[in-house]
């Protein structure tokens, strides 16, 4: 691998924090909507009309959550017609994770070049979110919904990185692009969960996930030993570095547990939650 060895990572690193917290870091198809429904949604500072109120305000997102409400895996007696009903069939927590989902689907949309490549990391993050909500509904202390939605955005940081070398070709070599995104994903996905007002206990998974040999007090597992232990599930069998680490040495998977069985209309709903069933 051939990495400019010049860079400095620690400043891009520090650059690319002040941007995102400084909305200066402009991320194609994040609808300040979205963010709104997200943040109503975690506070639990409005009812099922006013958070329908919201999410009328952009009609895209709007005609999305009905389809999804409407999806095969979800639909019950009753066809859902309009917003309200959309998130009343949904939940809170299952609304905002589909905006989200809805949100990093139309960054997918606008990436030109890389469209393929963020591909690949969107249905990754899916399979993840897949697995961490599987393996939640063992432990009472976390909650499948929030689980899924760690999942899928666990890897948003790319997306910041991919969108901050278009000013520079440098940063633009695949190898140099590579090194970027294995060093700083983890943070900057971080970073942007904050500044998207996510809870405090998913952007710390975020910041840690890449910590694979993360240790801490207690038996009980918290949200970064489970993204740990899904990512580690998603990677078995691949190429991935993750997939060659000896399961018996991760102290995320022994908390966790082993990985129960998925029935099939369990995974069905998850992918019309995250958008795939959807929009297909």
């Amino acid at each position: 691998m051939t990495v400019d060895q010049s860079l400095d990572f620690s400043a891009i690193a520090d650059d690319l924090t002040a941007l995102i917290a400084s909305n200066r870091l402009v991320l194609p198809g994040v609808p300040e909507v979205a963010s709104r429904v997200r943040q109503a949604a975690a506070e639990g500072s409005c009812d099922a009309a006013q958070l329908a109120t919201i999410v009328s305000a952009d009609p895209a997102l709007s005609a999305h959550l009905i389809k999804v409400s409407n999806a095969v895996a979800l639909r019950r007696e009753q066809e859902i017609r309009n917003v309200r009903a959309a998130v009343t069939r949904l939940g809170f927590r299952l609304t905002a994770m589909t905006v989200t989902s809805f949100s990093i689907l139309q960054m997918m949309a606008v990436a030109g070049s890389r469209q393929a490549r963020v591909r690949q990391l969107y249905q990754h993050s899916v399979r993840v979110g897949e697995l961490c909500r599987l393996l939640a509904q063992n432990h009472p202390a976390l909650v499948p919904e929030d689980a899924l939605l760690l999942g899928l955005v666990h890897d948003v940081g790319v997306l910041a990185i991919l969108q901050y070398v278009r000013r520079s070709s440098a940063l633009q070599v695949p190898d140099t692009l590579d090194e970027l995104i294995r060093r700083l994903h983890a943070p900057i996905g971080a970073a942007m969960l904050r500044a998207w007002h996510f809870p405090a206990a998913l952007a710390d998974a975020v910041a840690a996930h890449e910590d694979w040999q993360r240790d801490h007090p207690g038996p009980a597992p918290d949200y970064a030993d489970l993204l740990i232990a899904a990512n580690f599930h998603a990677h078995r069998g691949s190429g991935h570095p993750m997939a060659a680490l000896d399961p018996d040495t991760l102290p995320a998977l022994r908390r966790v547990g082993p990985l129960p069985e998925m029935n099939a209309h369990a995974a069905q709903q998850i992918q019309a939650l995250c958008g795939s069933e959807a929009s297909a």
